[in-house]
């Protein structure tokens, strides 16, 4: 997690702490990206341009709902497309190399303090990776649910 959203957060929200957030490390990012290139049919020497992009490609676009939008509440949003909320996710901030874990529901209810539109391209999934979300730095939302 950026630094700066943690002191902008604290700022905002006098005397409450940042949610809880555990940042992976290389070995546990390299996991999940051996594990999404196995998922995929990927060979592991594929870099992780082609990983993103094909998940891209992949990926259904759903019309309606904006994570920009202040009425957006991802735990809500998962429900509609019949993702079962886990307890934990993960937040992917650069092709799989900059990963955080924490609680969907501190995400949701703190999403505008840890999103930023604009700047921010993210995908979220849990540990067992059979769906992945993906809000693009318009708050344009994406999909793929694995059989």
């Amino acid at each position: 997690m950026e630094r700066f959203k943690i002191k902008h957060f604290e700022s905002e929200h006098e005397g409450e702490s940042f949610p809880h957030f555990t940042t992976l490390t290389c070995n546990e990012c390299e996991d999940i990206i051996n594990r999404l290139h196995e998922k995929l049919g990927m060979t592991a020497d594929e870099n992780d341009l082609l990983l993103v992009s094909k998940i891209s490609l992949l990926q259904v676009h759903h019309d309606g709902n904006n994570a920009a939008d202040s009425q957006f509440h991802l735990e809500e949003f998962l429900g509609l497309i019949d993702i079962s909320s886990p307890e934990a996710i993960y937040i992917n901030w650069y092709r799989f190399h900059k990963i955080d874990k924490m609680l969907l529901s501190d995400l949701s209810n703190f999403f505008g303090d840890i999103w930023y539109p604009g700047p921010d391209d993210i995908d979220i999934f849990d540990s067992s990776l059979m769906w992945i979300l993906s809000i693009n730095h318009e708050g344009y939302i994406q999909y793929i649910k694995f059989p």
